[in-house]
Protein backbone atom coordinates (compact mmCIF):
# COMPACT_ATOMS: atom_id res chain seq x y z
CA UNK A 1 0.00 0.00 0.00
CA UNK A 2 0.85 3.72 -1.06
CA UNK A 3 0.80 4.29 3.19
CA UNK A 4 3.80 1.96 4.01
CA UNK A 5 6.06 3.83 3.79
CA UNK A 6 4.07 6.38 5.82
CA UNK A 7 2.71 4.63 8.89
CA UNK A 8 5.09 1.57 8.97
CA UNK A 9 7.74 3.40 8.26
CA UNK A 10 6.97 6.21 11.69
CA UNK A 11 6.52 9.31 10.00
CA UNK A 12 5.50 11.72 12.38
CA UNK A 13 3.18 15.17 11.60
CA UNK A 14 3.11 17.55 14.63
CA UNK A 15 4.94 14.96 16.66
CA UNK A 16 2.18 12.46 16.53
CA UNK A 17 3.19 8.78 14.42
CA UNK A 18 1.26 8.98 11.19
CA UNK A 19 -1.96 6.09 11.70
CA UNK A 20 -3.06 4.67 8.70
CA UNK A 21 -6.53 7.11 9.37
CA UNK A 22 -4.06 10.22 9.21
CA UNK A 23 -2.72 9.09 6.15
CA UNK A 24 -6.00 8.84 4.57
CA UNK A 25 -7.36 11.82 6.11
CA UNK A 26 -4.72 13.84 4.97
CA UNK A 27 -4.55 12.13 1.35
CA UNK A 28 -7.87 12.99 1.08
CA UNK A 29 -7.81 16.68 1.86
CA UNK A 30 -5.22 16.63 -1.06
CA UNK A 31 -6.87 15.10 -3.54
CA UNK A 32 -9.74 17.47 -2.39
CA UNK A 33 -7.52 20.68 -2.77
CA UNK A 34 -5.88 20.19 -6.20
CA UNK A 35 -8.85 22.11 -7.96
CA UNK A 36 -8.02 24.97 -6.08
CA UNK A 37 -4.38 25.21 -6.86
CA UNK A 38 -4.60 28.36 -9.41
CA UNK A 39 -5.65 30.53 -5.92
CA UNK A 40 -3.48 28.77 -3.46
CA UNK A 41 0.11 27.87 -4.99
CA UNK A 42 2.80 29.95 -5.18
CA UNK A 43 2.91 29.80 -8.67
CA UNK A 44 -1.25 29.57 -9.29
CA UNK A 45 -1.15 32.25 -11.95
CA UNK A 46 0.38 30.60 -14.09
CA UNK A 47 -1.87 27.33 -14.21
CA UNK A 48 -3.96 26.98 -17.15
CA UNK A 49 -5.88 24.14 -16.22
CA UNK A 50 -6.14 22.85 -12.03
CA UNK A 51 -4.93 19.71 -11.57
CA UNK A 52 -8.00 16.41 -10.55
CA UNK A 53 -7.84 13.05 -8.92
CA UNK A 54 -9.91 10.31 -7.86
CA UNK A 55 -9.47 8.35 -4.20
CA UNK A 56 -11.48 5.38 -3.45
CA UNK A 57 -10.36 3.96 -0.31
CA UNK A 58 -9.99 0.55 -2.60
CA UNK A 59 -6.62 -0.90 -1.16
CA UNK A 60 -6.42 -2.84 -5.12
CA UNK A 61 -7.03 0.50 -6.90
CA UNK A 62 -3.94 1.99 -8.74
CA UNK A 63 -3.73 2.74 -12.36
CA UNK A 64 -0.36 0.62 -13.20
CA UNK A 65 -3.34 -2.50 -14.29
CA UNK A 66 -6.05 -2.56 -16.39
CA UNK A 67 -8.25 -4.98 -14.51
CA UNK A 68 -12.00 -4.56 -12.77
CA UNK A 69 -9.61 -3.51 -9.00
CA UNK A 70 -8.85 0.07 -10.93
CA UNK A 71 -11.62 0.28 -13.71
CA UNK A 72 -15.08 -1.05 -11.90
CA UNK A 73 -14.26 1.18 -8.63
CA UNK A 74 -16.53 3.62 -7.97
CA UNK A 75 -17.79 6.12 -5.05
CA UNK A 76 -21.10 7.61 -4.62
CA UNK A 77 -20.74 11.46 -3.25
CA UNK A 78 -23.58 12.51 -1.00
CA UNK A 79 -26.67 13.18 -2.89
CA UNK A 80 -24.91 11.68 -6.04
CA UNK A 81 -24.20 8.84 -8.39
CA UNK A 82 -21.98 6.18 -8.35
CA UNK A 83 -18.55 7.59 -9.97
CA UNK A 84 -15.58 5.84 -12.09
CA UNK A 85 -12.46 7.46 -12.05
CA UNK A 86 -12.77 7.91 -16.09
CA UNK A 87 -15.80 9.98 -15.37
CA UNK A 88 -13.65 12.17 -12.99
CA UNK A 89 -10.61 12.37 -15.90
CA UNK A 90 -13.80 13.13 -18.55
CA UNK A 91 -15.11 15.94 -16.37
CA UNK A 92 -11.30 17.08 -15.96
CA UNK A 93 -10.50 17.16 -19.60
CA UNK A 94 -13.83 18.53 -20.60
CA UNK A 95 -13.27 21.86 -18.02
CA UNK A 96 -16.45 20.80 -15.96
CA UNK A 97 -18.33 19.12 -13.44
CA UNK A 98 -16.47 17.08 -10.30
CA UNK A 99 -12.48 16.90 -11.43
CA UNK A 100 -11.81 15.52 -7.68
CA UNK A 101 -13.37 13.14 -5.77
CA UNK A 102 -12.21 11.00 -2.69
CA UNK A 103 -14.14 8.83 -0.72
CA UNK A 104 -15.65 10.38 2.48
CA UNK A 105 -16.25 7.24 4.11
CA UNK A 106 -16.03 3.08 3.53
CA UNK A 107 -19.50 2.88 2.30
CA UNK A 108 -19.52 5.08 -0.18
CA UNK A 109 -16.95 3.29 -2.34
CA UNK A 110 -17.53 -0.12 -4.11
CA UNK A 111 -14.37 -2.46 -4.50
CA UNK A 112 -15.03 -5.13 -7.11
Amino acid sequence: MISDPYVQGGLKKDGTTYTIQQFGADVRAQILALPDLPSSAEEGAAITRPAGGYGPVCSKHETLRSTADTFEVTITPSGGDPTRMFDVWNAWRAGAGTTALATQAAADTHCP
